[in-house]
């Protein structure tokens, strides 16, 4: 189980052994326990994405902003299993129309928008679909790698609660099992 607090990301096994502390995260936006053996998180709102081994060892960015389109982070991010790929949320503003939703290569330089105007993305290779969230609805739009563009979208849920004034800022509140069940919280 990896979390965070106190400015750190951590990891625990459940059977209770001793707490680890892996890689500094001052003001974290998200992660993700990758099947490839890496931690994948953002350490704060005004960084990349950057990866830890799980059995503990220096951190390293994976993704870099691109500051010429004015890139100030990148969220949430998932490795999608069986592929050297990660889906991250990508921020260049606060406003709604300022977040899209990116897929970079792991250790290719550049990533590529798949979507602008969605935060929180999770892939389910079961179903085929992306989810993600956009202002207090959620979103699923068919899409399988290595597609670079999307059809339309349609809202699966509403309202889904959000985290206004919460540190969580673009966290999406649900989840997708692995059979394909969504929860979220209803606003």
């Amino acid at each position: 189980l990896a979390f965070f607090s106190d400015t750190k990301l951590w990891k625990i096994a459940v059977t209770g052994a001793a707490v680890q502390a892996l890689a500094d995260a001052h003001s974290p936006r998200g992660g993700h326990w990758g099947e490839d053996g890496y931690i994948y998180f953002a350490p704060s709102g005004l960084a990349g994405i950057w990866r830890v081994p799980e059995g503990g060892g220096p951190a390293e960015e994976v993704t870099r902003k691109d500051l010429g389109t004015g890139e100030i982070s990148h969220r949430w991010p998932q490795f999608i299993a069986d592929t050297n790929t990660l889906l991250f949320g990508v921020w260049t503003g606060p406003g709604d129309n300022e977040h899209s939703i990116a897929v970079q290569t792991i250790g290719e330089e550049k990533h590529h928008l798949l979507l602008k105007g969605g935060d929180a993305p999770h892939y389910d290779a079961g179903l085929g679909m992306l989810v993600y969230s956009r202002v207090s609805e959620l979103f699923a739009v068919p899409w399988r790698l290595p597609q670079k563009s999307l059809g339309p979208a349609v809202p699966v849920a509403m309202p889904e609660r959000t985290n206004e004034g919460g540190f969580v800022e673009g966290a999406g509140n649900f989840v997708v099992a692995e059979d394909g069940s969504l929860a979220y919280f209803a606003g």
